[in-house]
């Protein structure tokens, strides 16, 4: 039988509590497990001046508050790489969200889809000042010039402060009561037919969301953004990677944009305007209906394409 001395055995316990990081210049630096990146970080800018808002850790993108656990090579990254533009976009989006809850908490509003250089967003609430004209719901489509402007000052607002973005896991059940209490039942639809043990969030002053992929770990990076008005909703508009010093100019894509609006029509008409909506659908054994109606759309469509090459046969 072999014994070891307790100082050896100290040694020992303390060389494995050690981890080795290294980046991509060859520097090595030695964490504990659990150690955030970013406080691995003695220079937060690239040499050319920019913000490093996530990191490649074993070929994995996170953010930079990621909790070391292993060994791990680490190559940082900014808004001109590919990852750090979409880390960039989904913060600023998260930030967004934020705001427009904290300013309109009863507004309808999505971040719906990509439009050039930045994102269209749709905005509905009853409170329009009477402008437009209110649904069934006291619902006004579209974004008045004040709405727009006090939703960016805002989130400049929190931009300065530098609040942070913080990842959680949380469990099944708790995540669930968020999202009912915070009345987003649109997530609340997507996790009720899904049983996992934890949930992944990001948290921010009391705003959550589902992660989606990695945040900035604060919001301090994130000065680059316009909102621009494009009824009936708006574009967040971002820098582009070539130039990702300055918010690139906003092109107008109305063709692109018509067939969006047309997708999200037949949406409404079906009553489908999320994925929560159409898991609810499909537990109530109601797909059948949703099937049909969906083939009647396509068939209209298809007879209206016929009508116009018919007209245009000459």
């Amino acid at each position: 039988m072999y014994s070891f001395s307790n100082h050896w055995k100290k040694g020992m316990q303390e060389g494995s509590n050690k981890l080795t990081v290294t980046f991509e210049d060859g520097t090595k630096t030695a964490c504990t497990p659990g150690t955030q990146l970013k406080n691995l970080l003695h220079i937060h800018k690239s040499p050319e001046g920019l913000d490093y808002i996530g990191a490649l850790v074993n070929n994995d993108v996170v953010s930079l508050s990621y909790p070391i656990e292993v060994d791990s090579e680490v190559r940082l990254i900014t808004l001109s790489d590919s990852h750090g533009d979409r880390i960039y976009r989904r913060s600023a989006c998260f930030i967004l969200a934020k705001t427009v809850k904290e300013l309109f908490p009863t507004a309808r509003f999505a971040v719906e889809h990509s439009l050039g250089s930045g994102v269209y967003c749709s905005f509905e609430t009853g409170n329009h000042g009477g402008n437009g004209h209110a649904d069934v719901n006291g619902n006004a489509p579209g974004i008045t010039p004040e709405q727009l402007f006090a939703i960016e000052r805002r989130m400049i607002e929190q931009v300065n402060a530098d609040l942070p973005i913080k990842r959680r896991k949380i469990a099944f059940i708790e995540a669930m009561k968020q999202f009912e209490d915070e009345k987003q039942r649109d997530k609340y639809n997507l996790l009720r037919f899904r049983n996992p043990p934890k949930i992944v969030v990001f948290w921010c002053e009391g705003f959550s969301d589902l992660a989606h992929g990695p945040l900035t770990a604060s919001t301090g990076v994130l000065g680059l953004f316009k909102l621009i008005p494009y009824p009936p909703g708006f574009v967040i508009q971002f820098p582009e990677r070539e130039n990702p010093v300055v918010v690139a100019p906003f092109e107008p894509q109305p063709h692109l944009f018509h067939i969006y609006q047309e997708h999200k029509e037949w949406g409404r008409i079906l009553g489908v305007t999320t994925v929560g909506r159409l898991n609810e659908i499909i537990a109530g054994r109601e797909i059948g209906d949703f099937i049909k109606i969906a083939e009647a759309l396509h068939e209209k469509k298809i007879a209206k394409i016929a009508d116009h090459v018919y007209g245009n046969r000459n």
